[in-house]
């Protein structure tokens, strides 16, 4: 398993087997991962958390470490017993593309804050029947979290702004980490520490020299525009040159006349 910050920056490495569960072990190696970034001097922490991670227990372990959570719910048909009616909220624009109507509620589950959003579409009624105000539902979602104050809208929002975490993971899949090459534990653990490492140079690198959108590339993009960057050999005092065209301004211009 990965850590990676919203940065892009490589927290750290967990060898875990390949049949474990997404929360294996968490109430023990998200703290020390909490640990590490307090001691880089990180003061406040939100943890996003996917519905793999749903349990009783965790949210407690984050709430004791005084770390603020985001724990999407599965839609159980019992989490209608843990908040009160749903109310159809003006300002959720976009929260479910697919719906003309966004509808809002708040409870209570294990002392937490029970966020829910869902998306509405009213179904259309036949000439000369009455309207009984159908709909079909979406889309479901819930939150649960210790944040206080916000709106489910905005619970819903601060979960989805962590996604870019998972992009982050996925990088790391197109660099070939998570493939075990050798059937030997530390050999494995040193191919991920190699690969830990070559993703850290390839952040560096794309947030420092390259340009425009470039800097969010991920590694499958870089890989095909480097192999179709057009460039020519020249000799020039008994030294070979490469000389590459940076295909319109793809490079850094503050780095565009260095040798």
């Amino acid at each position: 398993m990965a850590f990676v910050q919203e940065t892009g920056d490589l927290v750290g490495l967990r060898w875990r087997p390949g049949s474990a569960h997404t929360a294996a072990g968490g109430k023990h190696w998200i703290p020390e991962i909490i640990d590490r970034l307090r001691e880089a001097g990180v003061e406040t922490l939100t943890v996003r958390l996917d519905k793999g991670f749903f349990s009783k227990e965790l949210p407690q372990v984050l709430d004791e470490l005084g770390v603020h959570f985001l724990l999407k719910v599965p839609h159980h048909g019992w989490l209608r017993d843990h908040h009160g009616p749903w109310r159809l909220s003006d300002r959720a624009e976009g929260a479910f593309p697919a719906a003309s109507q966004v509808w809002s509620v708040t409870g209570t589950l294990w002392g937490f804050r029970l966020l829910g959003l869902q998306g509405r579409r009213p179904l259309g009624t036949e000439e000369g029947t009455l309207s009984m105000n159908s709909y079909e539902v979406t889309e479901t979602a819930y939150v649960l979290t210790n944040l206080t104050g916000i709106h489910a809208l905005t619970g819903w929002r601060l979960y989805n702004a962590g996604a870019v975490v998972e992009q982050r993971i996925e990088e790391l899949g197109q660099l070939s980490m998570g493939q075990t090459a050798v059937d030997h534990l530390d050999g494995n653990r040193l191919l991920w520490a190699l690969g830990g490492l070559t993703y850290q140079l390839l952040h560096v690198l794309r947030t420092t020299v390259l340009g425009r959108g470039w800097k969010k590339a991920q590694p499958r993009r870089l890989r095909a525009w480097l192999f179709r960057m057009p460039g020519q050999f020249r000799s020039h005092g008994r030294q070979l040159h490469l000389l590459l065209d940076d295909l319109g301004g793809l490079l850094d211009k503050s780095l565009g006349r260095m040798e």
